[in-house]
């Protein structure tokens, strides 16, 4: 078992629309199970004296991540082989798990355009698209939407990088944020050893969304003027607008931010300026 992965399951299954789509695959002896044709339907019998009757060929994560579950009946589709061989048993999971296609984090939250409820994740989505799409943007055609570039030279960051380096400025812990604002419920104050981690916050639980996205907006027009050639063009071992330059400029926006001591307040073009000219 993944600790790691066990963990961000435990909390999922508490989340207001937590379900697992897919099923927990089972093997079980014969001799605890019966089928009857005529009413097509398998019976089960639990045995007091080894009650793990069945081995687990699929889905270890998801039955750990319910061990502590709080909620209501959690239902999960199984499917169950009867009798398979060990030699099948391994071969059905190594299929599964080696085959299998992972989705890009990019696409993943592209989807959260169809989100009808806020969340950390939908407004870095909404300003990464914002900031892609306006032709006076520095982003303006640099962002890879899915992922993958569209065939625009100019698109040298993906969807990912842009959404979750910004994500780190308004919240610890999304996926419980998530939750409460589709359960109505009010998110959490910041707390004071946060307040210069999580810069945007308090922006992000008053609704001021469009505020993020200017001050974002405006720093890297900052850096736009600062080095205009190197933000602006794509040159072989020009880092600055490829991903390595921009999670570090990400990264220093947040120095840049603290130090003008506005916070929670937009900061303008000029002020980003001020700091960027002396380096």
């Amino acid at each position: 078992l993944s600790n790691k992965r066990v963990s961000e399951l435990q909390k999922y299954v508490n989340t207001i629309d937590a379900t697992f789509p897919t099923s927990v695959i089972l093997g079980i002896p014969s001799e605890y199970a019966t089928f009857n044709a005529d009413s097509n339907e398998m019976e089960i019998t639990l045995n007091n004296q080894s009650p793990a009757i069945a081995k687990i060929i699929d889905g270890q994560h998801r039955i750990a991540g319910l061990k502590d579950y709080k909620g209501n009946k959690f239902q999960v589709n199984i499917t169950v082989f009867i009798d398979m061989e060990i030699e099948d048993q391994a071969n059905v999971f190594s299929t599964i798990n080696l085959k299998q296609t992972k989705v890009s984090k990019s696409l993943a939250y592209n989807l959260l355009q169809y989100a009808t409820s806020r969340s950390p994740q939908k407004t870095c989505h909404d300003i990464a698209k914002l900031l892609n799409s306006r032709d006076d943007s520095p982003f303006y055609q640099r962002i890879k939407i899915l992922g993958k570039a569209s065939g625009k030279k100019s698109e040298t960051i993906t969807q990912a990088t842009f959404v979750e380096s910004l994500m780190q400025y308004i919240t610890k812990d999304p996926m419980t944020d998530r939750d409460l604002i589709r359960r109505g419920k009010p998110l959490p104050p910041i707390k004071d050893s946060d307040k210069n981690k999580l810069i945007f916050r308090n922006m992000f639980c008053q609704d001021k969304d469009a505020e993020i996205a200017r001050t974002v907006y405006n720093y890297f027009k900052a850096v736009e003027v600062k080095w205009d050639k190197y933000w602006r063009d794509v040159l072989p071992g020009n880092i600055l607008n490829k991903s390595t330059g921009f999670v570090a400029l990400m990264k220093f926006l947040r120095d840049c931010y603290l130090a003008t001591n506005k916070p929670d307040s937009i900061i303008s073009v000029e002020e980003f300026n001020v700091i960027l000219s002396k380096i």
